[in-house]
């Protein structure tokens, strides 16, 4: 392999399981490699899970989400009982699988790829500058509003 080169992580299966508020489990991976300028590279995260009320009727939204939380990317995995999927067909109705994918040279993760069972990829988590400099927008177009509002009218 080259460096830059697209590889396999890993897989990581979760199962949706009663859960009772969040949890985290962090891990660090470690390359191995025969050429020594790609080995000793680490990576580390957490897999934080949060638990989703049930919705009625929108078994996405009641689904429980597994962030990856440095790489801001997540997956959800449907409820046993609220899951879209049968278990006499698709197997457990409340796990799933998905592979991490970095570059080689680094151990970065561009992307969650091949997710299956009752998970499925939601979308990518907004990094804290995206929703901070949003915040910031908001409070400055609600100024500005106020402003508007207590000049004199001529």
């Amino acid at each position: 392999m080259d460096v830059g080169q697209v590889f396999l992580f890993g897989t990581f299966s979760v199962k949706n399981g009663t859960w009772f508020g969040p949890a985290d489990l962090s891990f660090t991976m470690t390359t191995i490699s025969s050429n020594g300028a790609l080995d000793g590279h680490t990576y580390t995260d957490t897999l934080r899970l949060t638990t989703n009320p049930f919705v009625f009727g929108d078994p996405a939204a009641g689904a429980d989400t597994f962030t990856l939380v440095a790489m801001h990317g997540f997956v959800e995995v449907y409820e046993l009982f609220d899951s879209p999927l049968t278990p006499h067909v698709d197997g457990v109705s409340n796990a799933g699988s998905f592979e991490l994918w970095g570059r080689i040279g680094s151990l970065i993760p561009t992307e969650i790829r091949n997710v299956q069972g009752a998970a499925f990829l939601a979308g990518p988590v907004p990094e804290p500058s995206e929703v901070w400099l949003m915040l910031t927008g908001l409070a400055g177009m609600a100024l500005l509003a106020s402003r508007r509002r207590r000049l004199p009218v001529r």
